[in-house]
């Protein structure tokens, strides 16, 4: 009887310390580094946009800060100069809204963008403060209409201030939690590249934001970026305008044949620490690359989507 005890005494005694071993070693085991997954989400997310990324990496993990290198046509044409822009806008308003999307507070970042050969075309350093209005954003609802219903409310009641609509449309673009809408518009002068109205186009450009407001307060929609691409009677490229009402962006480009200063209007929101003026200023030489730690592997293939634009 007395050996029946010891032995379930040495039974429990095993017991209890076999689950002690086994808790602690559930509880130092290795884990799943949040950030880093939340970075690949987001690299991926890039890719996913369609944007030629050529590399991604985390610079410091605390504060948070990261290089996203872009790969350039480089041309210097009229369309590799526009299309650049749009990566650079799109790229740079996905890593301002990563801690809403992807729960990654990135403190600061470099965005640039380099030809197939290595050559600068544009270099770019961002701060975020927590502090600005942008980085506080909370998540949105979906929009109340469909795209294509939002699209025929764009139709009726957008007023171009007389110039003609080519081609319009409203696409989800932004992430679950932003629930945002992307509204790409090409519009004609309906004149010739020497009779152009500036002032026409000047006038529906400082419109956009107040008019994409007035529509999604109306309807419940949720617009909040805008691609608008103005050309002559003949499809001559004028202005390309892009506009983002969460973060405050905006950035445009204008044909040389136009005379005078185009700037957006009003003015973008201001953050703390301004490193880039609103409208992009694209470098006529290559600028010398600062020293980064960057990925070796090459460029991803951007996704074969046609361009809304010519």
């Amino acid at each position: 009887m007395k050996k029946n005890i010891i032995q379930l005494l040495s039974w429990s005694l095993f017991l209890v310390i076999a689950i002690a071993i086994v808790s602690i070693a559930l509880a130092t085991r290795p884990r799943g580094d949040p950030q880093t997954s939340n970075v690949s989400t987001l690299e991926q997310r890039l890719v996913d946009l369609g944007l030629p990324v050529k590399s991604f990496t985390v610079i410091k993990s605390s504060p948070l800060e990261v290089e996203l290198i872009l790969e350039s046509a480089g041309r210097g044409d009229d369309q590799s100069v526009r299309a650049d822009m749009w990566n650079r806008f799109i790229a740079g308003r996905e890593l301002d809204l990563a801690y809403l999307n992807y729960d990654l507070r990135i403190a600061s970042y470099y965005l640039n963008q380099v030809t197939p050969k290595g050559d600068v075309v544009t270099s770019q350093t961002r701060y975020l403060n927590p502090d600005d209005p942008f980085q506080k954003l909370t998540p949105a609802p979906p929009s109340a209409l469909d795209d294509l219903q939002t699209k025929e409310i764009v139709k009726n009641d957008l007023d171009l201030k007389g110039l003609a609509l080519l081609e319009v449309d409203v696409l989800d673009f932004a992430a679950e939690r932003e629930n945002s809408q992307l509204l790409t518009l090409h519009l004609s002068t309906g004149t010739s590249g020497d009779e152009v109205d500036e002032e026409q186009i000047t006038l529906f450009i400082w419109s956009v934001r107040s008019q994409i407001e007035a529509i999604n307060a109306q309807y419940g929609t949720r617009i909040t970026l805008a691609r608008v691409l103005i050309t002559d009677s003949s499809g001559n490229p004028l202005v390309e305008y892009l506009e983002d009402t969460v973060t405050g962006r905006q950035f445009s480009w204008k044909a040389d044949s136009l005379e005078g200063a185009w700037y957006p209007q009003p003015a973008p929101i201001i953050t703390g620490i301004v490193e880039e003026t609103p409208q992009p200023i694209e470098s006529p030489t290559p600028v010398p690359l600062a020293a980064t730690s960057t990925s070796d592997r090459g460029a991803y293939p951007p996704p074969q989507t046609p361009s809304p634009y010519p």
